[in-house]
């Protein structure tokens, strides 16, 4: 009995260390290598550096920090030898005050101070055992971001410089249009011109959808070289659609007609009817898009309205509608543009369209469109049966679909 009780009281022992195992590795993260944030004591001096690690749950680059990295003894060993080491995990009311104070916005963030507390070096996402030691050791060299930081401030800005500044930026999450900018400032015409550089001009131009690359400048018609060349294949059709994003930059910041006029043919010339989205060079991540299918004509339609060339605005229309007779997801994206008045065409004349487009194919998004007008216009009835056949066609299909104009029809129904 003795014996029983002695081994009961083991068995909940071992239960209650692993709970607070589990409270711990929770609190700090998922890892036991860091202390609590809590225990950070930034005014005052500490006997060791500093290593900070912002990081959340459901972030998948910090997930594999902690299970392929922070795991592996020679880490653990380098950071207890050399630091000392906090976590910041999560959003909660201390880690959001750590995360503005450091003004960090990408995880898994890494901050190294020294022990008073002035920051040294920063760098972010994922690294393997090797790089996230060398980016460790770097802090602490004329390598380490604040110090470059400083050469910077002095003025020291050449080239070689500010290719390595950029990407040290980029590393710890701090890059910014400006700065990528002054970096092409270093670069001449000759050097746009080599397509060896190609993928990383392509990379920071544009950055993150950030950064505006004017129709003229010595960068745009580089890539725009490399697009006539097709000298990356894979990135031909990333290339077009960056091109046509600094064309339509472009004729919003241009005044006159004819300049305008001549933009708008060059971006005919590139677009293919599918949306224009500024992406990475991955094709991974999405920064920006153009919602208009047929930009070109969006902006020489609205072009000719602007200067009051309304007879020729509507040529214009009919001249489209001609062009894409047999395109039913173009009809459909003229008769929706009617119904939203982006084209201020009769109505009859949207509803005439999208009925074509119903012709040739029976899609939800269509019946939709149907719907829309035939309510604008007062056939309520008519949309009804429309709109309901929206909603079974996309419960069909699978497709997520509100059928916000059902339940406008009905509602102005019951209210009569």
């Amino acid at each position: 009995m003795m014996l029983q009780l002695i081994v009961n009281n083991f068995l909940k022992q071992i239960k209650i260390l692993c709970f607070l195992t589990v409270v711990i590795t929770a609190s700090y993260g998922q890892n036991s290598i860091f202390n609590s944030i809590e225990e950070l004591d930034l005014d005052a001096n500490s006997e060791n550096n500093q290593l900070i690690y912002f990081h959340f749950k459901g972030c998948p680059p910090c997930k594999r920090m902690d299970e392929e990295v922070f795991t592996s003894k020679i880490v653990s060993k380098y950071l207890n030898d050399n630091f000392s080491a906090y976590s910041v995990y999560g959003f909660g009311k201390i880690e959001k005050s750590y995360r503005e104070a450091f003004n960090v916005k990408v995880n898994p963030s890494f901050i190294i101070l020294d022990k008073n507390n002035k920051e040294l070096h920063r760098f972010s996402g994922y690294c393997n055992e090797d790089v996230f030691i060398e980016n460790c050791k770097i802090a602490f060299t004329i390598r380490g971001l604040s110090a470059q930081d400083s050469v910077y401030e002095s003025g020291m800005r050449d080239k070689s410089f500010m290719r390595s500044y950029v990407r040290q930026k980029e590393a710890s999450g701090q890059l910014d249009s400006l700065l990528i900018f002054e970096y092409f400032s270093k670069i001449s015409d000759s050097e746009f011109r080599d397509s060896s550089s190609l993928k990383e001009l392509l990379h920071y131009g544009y950055y993150k959808g950030k950064v505006y690359i004017d129709a003229g400048s010595a960068y745009f018609k580089f890539i725009q070289n490399a697009f006539l060349l097709n000298a990356i294949p894979r990135l031909q059709n990333l290339i077009r659609q960056r091109l046509i994003f600094s064309y339509n930059q472009s004729f919003y910041n241009a005044v006159d007609f004819d300049t305008k006029l001549s933009l708008i043919k060059e971006i005919e010339s590139l677009e293919n009817g599918e949306y224009v989205i500024l992406q990475d060079l991955e094709g991974t991540k999405n920064f920006a898009f153009i919602v208009d299918r047929y930009l070109s004509f969006y902006l020489h339609y609205n072009l000719l309205r602007d200067f009051s060339q309304f007879e020729e605005s509507s040529q214009l229309f009919e001249d489209q509608i001609k062009k894409f007779a047999d395109n039913h997801n173009a009809l459909n994206s003229l008769a929706w543009g009617i119904y939203e008045n982006k084209y201020p065409e009769d109505l009859e004349t949207g509803i005439l369209l999208i009925e074509k487009a119903l012709k040739h194919s029976k899609r939800y998004s269509y019946f939709d469109t149907y719907a829309s007008l035939l309510f604008k216009v007062g056939r309520v009835s008519e949309a009804k049966k429309a709109a309901e056949k929206a909603v079974k066609l996309a419960e069909v299909a699978g497709e997520k679909y509100d059928g916000d104009i059902l339940i406008e029809i009905e509602s102005y129904i019951r209210a009569k």
